[in-house]
């Protein structure tokens, strides 16, 4: 597999000047029709995401959640001319923050010179399983890492849409964040239903939000 390194900065706010960054050393798990999957060399290798997990990761990425939100919402840009997003899986958002399972970075978009943490191209940042709490800030099972991914990913690329349709493509005004977080929460519901099978304006019962199958798609809307 090919690997290359990736510049990991702040959260999905527009860059700041003068702000740190790490840098990884990735390397390339799964490429499908929508996304590139890249897995840091350095994350905890304790009941580690599996090639089969990734791809199946992968396929619901490009047959949902890119489906999904770029028919609700627009596509994204494409800067970096390779037609896909990175997903970049890393320890380094474990350590960042206890409650921090994945972000997008609006610098991403913007070129090196004026933006030096930008990557340079579309890409979102994912927590890895740390099943020993190797960064710190709590333990976090495999288990959770997979089944958490989906929802956060369909919220998280949305703002990478909204970033792409707003700095790049149009008039550069970005939305206000809660029309930007309104719309990624949305997504989290459209691709549910497209998860799920199931249809905006029916006379679902709770068990449709509440279930275990619905919860993890649901839950924003209904209780946060």
């Amino acid at each position: 597999m090919n690997t290359g390194q990736l510049f990991i900065a702040g959260s999905w706010r527009p860059p700041v000047s003068g702000a740190t960054y790490v840098t990884i050393k990735t390397v390339v798990r799964v490429v499908g029709s929508a996304g590139i999957w890249l897995y840091d060399v350095q994350n905890p290798t304790a009941d580690s995401l599996t090639q089969a997990e990734i791809q199946n990761a992968s396929n619901l990425f490009d047959a949902k959640i890119y489906a999904s939100d770029t028919l609700q919402f627009g596509h994204p840009s494409d800067i970096d001319n390779n037609s896909h997003v990175f997903i970049a899986l890393t320890w380094q958002v474990n350590k960042a923050a206890a409650n921090l399972a994945g972000f997008v970075f609006g610098g991403d978009l913007f070129p090196g010179p004026s933006c030096p943490q930008s990557n340079a191209g579309e890409l979102y940042y994912g927590e890895a399983p740390d099943s020993l709490n190797q960064a710190g800030t709590g333990a976090r099972r495999k288990s959770g890492v997979v089944s958490g991914m989906p929802q956060l990913i369909a919220h998280e690329f949305t703002h990478i849409v909204q970033f792409s349709q707003r700095l790049i493509l149009n008039n550069g005004q970005m939305l206000e964040s809660w029309e930007a977080e309104g719309q990624a929460t949305f997504a989290e519901e459209l691709v549910g239903n497209a998860v799920l099978g199931n249809t905006s304006y029916q006379n679902y019962d709770h068990h449709v939000a509440f279930g275990p199958a619905g919860f993890n798609w649901y839950e924003d809307e209904m209780i946060k």
